[in-house]
């Protein structure tokens, strides 16, 4: 060989070696995209953007650190790979292998995940490719795979959440509104306050034997509110059950079913987003204030004044973690303190709204009793429950047994909070408001202990029996009755204080499914026998 030939092969080779290796980096986008791509709607990429750019520093960090051990970039980019993919796949391992050793317990289960890691690694550290497929082929081929998933990823967040514009079409909401209903020409606070998964009195005594709820309806009559002690909800998921009563009207009538077979919840959370009845109040100088849930997707965002617990992780964050091994490391403690405060502080700051001297519109949906639990039956944070997240409940991660201990517990917690904030909301407001406690849907325990079942009668008359308690300044109730349903609460508040003429919709219930959340079906007859 010449030596002219040799120096363009070692030149080469050197080229080779060097290779710019993206992987890594493509990797650690590829599971916070994942999750947005299959939640569009319910997130967004900036609910993650602070965890996204923390996890692609630590990237950085864990390639400076494996360069300085193994010397070889081509051999550092494969290895910083191989502990991004097992970082993010750490709870899917877990979970396939308590399925599959049901008897272990979970401590053990996670040692074995470390020591099914330690092989993986050294494969990594160690493995000598092939002449004919060399290392920095590999990395290259990881590059334009990845790459590639990455790009995807985002065309298909972008196209879906831009290009489904989806009208809306509101009906029968007059836009004008003459008649305060006081004399002074002043108006009301109104307080539209949502428990989510609140299930009825008869249903919380019934399934989970406790009377807390039973108590709150009495000691709300007590207080002069109308308890509606038959009433159901419109829709059996949070993200619908809003958007149509933030609306006053059915889903079908408001959006049309998105032209892309993929699912898809944008419609809906515009509806929230820029609902008719904060529009309506807007425009007679309300001030609308949201108390900030950690479901970014059930916020109103235009023209809203924002109150919510500085530096906590929000659920699109909570879901990311909860993939990796950072649960098992502090985290899931972190998670449990930051629910527990967080629901507290929404709490305790609904009454300081009525310390405002201009006319309020609050809405708060509080997530409890939903999982997870983090509340004794006293107030204190539990410990024999870990971390589950943000599941309904069939899906919901531990036993059929913990939830019913968990959701018995948190409910009576809850009602005792939510008694205390009523009284201090009246105590503080100069005027007496007008103040909503609803649900969005209720409990679901029976679709936990069923899954298999999951459109039976019971379950459905179960997850759809709601807690609902109105509130009215002159403590006529004669437009209200006991079976009204969400899509009516704000028609009937606009007829009554705002002198509207709204006709009052017929009381339906729609049941839909994951997989086509614009598939409605009408369930009424099932959940009023």
């Amino acid at each position: 060989m010449s030596a002219v030939k040799k120096i363009k092969k070692n030149s080469l080779s050197y080229e080779q070696k060097n290779v710019l290796t993206l992987g890594p980096l493509f990797l650690t986008l590829i599971p916070p995209l994942w999750l947005l791509s299959n939640n569009i709607g319910l997130m967004s990429l900036l609910d993650i953007s602070g965890l996204l750019a923390t996890f692609l520093f630590s990237t950085g960090i864990t390639l400076v650190a494996v360069k300085y051990v193994v010397k070889d970039t081509q051999r550092t980019s494969l290895v910083t790979t191989i502990i991004i993919f097992l970082f993010f796949c750490y709870s899917m391992l877990n979970t396939s292998l308590m399925s599959f050793f049901p008897l272990l317990p979970p401590e053990f289960i996670k040692v074995l995940t470390l020591i099914i890691y330690i092989p993986i690694l050294l494969i990594g550290f160690k493995f000598r490719f092939p002449d004919v497929f060399p290392l920095w082929k590999f990395n290259q081929f990881l590059n334009i795979v990845l790459g590639t998933l990455v790009a995807l990823s985002m065309y298909d967040i972008v196209h879906i959440s831009i290009s489904e514009n989806i009208p809306i079409h509101p009906k029968n909401i007059p836009s004008n509104i003459d008649k305060p209903f006081v004399s002074d020409n002043t108006y009301p606070d109104i307080y539209y306050i949502i428990l989510d998964a609140h299930s009825r009195a008869d249903k919380v005594e019934e399934i989970f034997g406790s009377k807390s709820t039973t108590i709150l309806v009495d000691e709300l009559k007590k207080r002069d509110f109308y308890v509606a002690e038959n009433s159901v909800s419109n829709y059996h998921t949070t993200l619908l059950s809003l958007s149509s009563s933030l609306n006053m009207n059915y889903l079908h009538n408001l959006v049309e079913k998105p032209s892309s077979d993929r699912i898809n919840y944008v419609p809906f959370k515009n509806l929230i987003n820029n609902c008719s009845i904060q529009q309506i109040l807007e425009e007679h100088s309300y001030e609308t204030i949201n108390v900030k849930s950690k479901s970014m997707c059930t916020n109103i965002t235009a023209h809203t004044s924002f109150l919510y617990p500085k530096h906590q992780f929000n659920e699109a964050e909570s879901r990311l973690i909860e993939m990796t091994p950072l649960l098992d490391l502090g985290f899931g403690e972190i998670l449990k303190k930051q629910m527990h405060t967080g629901i507290e502080y929404e709490f305790a700051v609904l009454p300081k709204v009525a310390l405002k001297d201009e006319a309020t519109f609050t809405f708060a949906h509080i997530l409890s009793p939903h999982p997870p639990f983090v509340f004794s039956s006293t107030g204190e944070m539990v410990d024999n429950i870990p971390w589950r997240g943000y599941k309904e409940a069939v899906s919901y991660k531990g036993l059929a047994e913990e939830y019913l201990a968990g959701y018995k517990d948190q409910v009576s917690y809850i009602d005792t909070l939510i008694l205390e904030t009523i009284d201090l909301i009246l105590k503080n407001s100069k005027q007496k408001p007008i103040i909503i406690i609803q649900a969005d849907h209720g409990s679901g325990y029976r679709e936990r202990l069923y899954p298999e079942d999951y459109n039976t009668e019971i379950k459905l008359k179960e997850k759809m029996s709601i807690l609902n308690a109105i509130y009215f300044p002159d403590n006529n109730y004669e437009l209200l009755y006991d079976n009204i349903t969400p899509v009516n609460t704000f028609r009937v508040i606009l007829n009554k204080f705002f002198g509207k003429d709204m006709e009052l919709l017929e009381d339906k219930s729609y049941q839909t499914t994951c997989e086509n959340p614009y598939a409605y079906r009408d369930v009424t007859e099932i959940v009023k026998k």
